[in-house]
């Protein structure tokens, strides 16, 4: 009973503490974000301020009025744990780490936070594992020509049917930043997903489809106050994007006496930039109108580059 009794109260402690710091939503598509989403459907601000917060430049973090005074802040991250299981094939999408493979694979993460006046350290790693047991892959049986028209896709792309021939096991970096922050704008490098535009399951340029990737950051760190309206951006700099390191299936076939697969630059990676910025004018209350941008180079090709944008809104 003393036992049960210990872990009540500390339970109860841990709720306390959890409610009256700083909260963090990151890119997870977590039950959590949905909570806030409805209390700013709902107009709750009874400890947070979410009617300028446009939930399309995403992580998000809030804080309530008494954290926001103290000097230096200590607390834990909530573990997570996730599991997934697929009978047949690979399907899945906004997992972040989580890979596309069939059976059982599961996912853990965990972190601790600290900030001292201005600087925040937040080291909050991943690990995932997964059985990865084989299944039916594009078929062998295919006549050459069949499979030089699939590689004419495949050459163009880092998109393996089936990530290693063995079970799957990768710590990362995961949803982990360190910043300084001013008045609301922040600089900082971070390994953290990012989500930019409206969307249920994927936005319009960056989503969690993947790990998230090593960055450099200068960004509002809450949605800005200015005669015309709160504005919410982000720039992203030296971003570092890792290839899958899986070779594709078949890779000795021939067509017209030349191979059909193409190696990829494996040594050098390619680099993103981009940003997103967006609006809620003063006058037009719950509209938010917002746009973004991002470049990937190809380093040690000259002139190779892949560019996207968009527009977008979200109205309340």
């Amino acid at each position: 009973m003393k036992m049960i009794r210990l872990l009540i109260l500390l339970l109860m402690s841990t709720c306390y503490v959890y409610v009256d710091a700083q909260i963090h939503l990151p890119v997870s598509n977590s039950p959590l974000e949905d909570l806030f989403r409805r209390k700013q459907l709902t107009n709750d601000s009874s400890q947070y301020n979410l009617s300028d917060v446009s939930f399309m430049v995403r992580p998000i973090s809030f804080e309530t009025k008494l954290i926001a005074k103290k000097t230096f802040q200590l607390r834990l991250l909530p573990l997570q744990h996730l599991q997934q299981f697929n009978s047949d094939v690979p399907l899945n999408y906004a997992d972040g780490n989580m890979y596309p493979t069939k059976g059982w694979q599961g996912f853990y993460s965990a972190g601790i936070e600290a900030k001292f006046k201005n600087v925040l350290v937040r080291l909050k790693p991943e690990y995932t594992w997964a059985f990865n047991p084989s299944f039916p892959t594009f078929p062998s049986d295919h006549y050459n020509i069949i499979w030089n028209y699939y590689y004419e896709w495949l050459n163009r792309i880092d998109a393996p049917e089936r990530f290693a021939q063995e079970p799957l096991r990768k710590l990362f970096a995961g949803q982990s930043r360190i910043q300084y922050a001013y008045k609301g704008i922040a600089v900082g490098i971070s390994t953290e997903n990012l989500w930019w535009g409206p969307g249920r399951f994927n936005s319009l340029v960056m989503s969690n489809n993947a790990p998230g990737f090593q960055h450099y950051t200068f960004h509002t760190d809450k949605p800005l106050q200015t005669p015309v309206g709160t504005f919410e951006w982000q720039l992203v700099l030296g971003g570092k994007l890792k290839n899958s390191g899986t070779l594709p299936q078949e890779r000795n076939r021939a067509f017209n006496g030349n191979f059909i697969y193409v190696a990829k630059d494996s040594i050098h990676n390619r680099s993103f930039s981009g940003g997103v910025i967006t609006w809620q004018p003063m006058w037009l209350p719950g509209l938010f109108i917002g746009t973004d941008g991002a470049s990937i180079k190809y380093k040690g090709k000259i002139g190779e580059s892949a560019k996207m944008g968009s527009i977008f809104a979200r109205y309340l």
